[in-house]
């Protein structure tokens, strides 16, 4: 039987529920970001789930919980700037600025200055596109899968200042490192198909997509096959 076929079978099984027995609450964490319209809670639970629920201005609000044994310990900061839409807000801030400072040399009534138009289209630009460059600009930090290298978790990164935010990052570290240790032995067999079933699960409530997914899949069992050959 080939190794793929073993880990399907296996992984086609209902498998452990993340919300199974009394719930213990070990940390809630909230950011919000009022320019993005971004509400998050994230709250660990049972010392080795993370539930995550997420609402946004113009998206639809998201809840899932995720077994922080599959994710890599160290979050990937990843930085986007929107630079084409923040050039544009400057050449047109510089437009405006530019006209009214030869409004103020000509010495004309501004109201009879046939440029007016134009400083009022340009000031309105710069400040609507320069706003919109900032709202899909972002500063996140990314928690993969250890092995599927998918992303199950963004925060928005709030800096090392900020106590309450390092604070929590430290303790989804602690509980990764934790449960894993508790459950599973290295990169075993099990704990791999285990991280497969993982990312069926969170494909099927629509948190990952069938791409994502299929590549999480390659990854993991081709580590399942070298592990197995071991």
């Amino acid at each position: 039987m080939s190794t793929d076929g073993a880990v399907e079978e296996i992984f086609l099984g209902t498998g452990e529920a993340a919300d199974a027995g009394p719930r213990q609450t070990d940390r809630i964490f909230r950011q919000v970001s009022r320019l993005k319209g971004h509400r998050a809670t994230y709250e660990i639970f049972n010392g080795r789930f993370l539930q995550v629920h997420i609402r946004g201005r113009h998206t639809k609000p998201r809840r899932y919980t995720v077994d922080l044994a599959f994710l890599c310990a160290q979050p990937v900061r990843r930085v986007t700037v929107a630079w084409r839409l923040l050039g544009v807000a400057f050449v047109a801030a510089i437009i405006t600025v530019l006209l009214a400072a030869y409004f103020y040399h000509t010495n004309k009534p501004l109201v009879l200055n046939p440029w007016l138009p134009v400083v009022v289209v340009t000031g309105t630009v710069a400040a609507v596109v320069g706003l919109l460059g900032l709202h899909r600009c972002s500063d996140r930090l990314l928690f993969h899968s250890e092995h599927g290298e998918t992303v199950f978790l963004e925060l928005l990164n709030n800096g090392q200042k900020n106590k309450e935010f390092r604070s929590f990052v430290d303790d989804i570290a602690r509980c990764i490192e934790q449960t894993r240790a508790q459950r599973y032995k290295g990169d075993s067999p099990a704990f791999l198909v285990d991280e497969l079933r993982e990312h069926r699960r969170l494909k099927d409530e629509a948190v990952i997509d069938e791409r994502a997914y299929e590549s999480a899949r390659t990854r993991i069992l081709q580590r399942h096959g070298a592990a197995e050959k071991r």
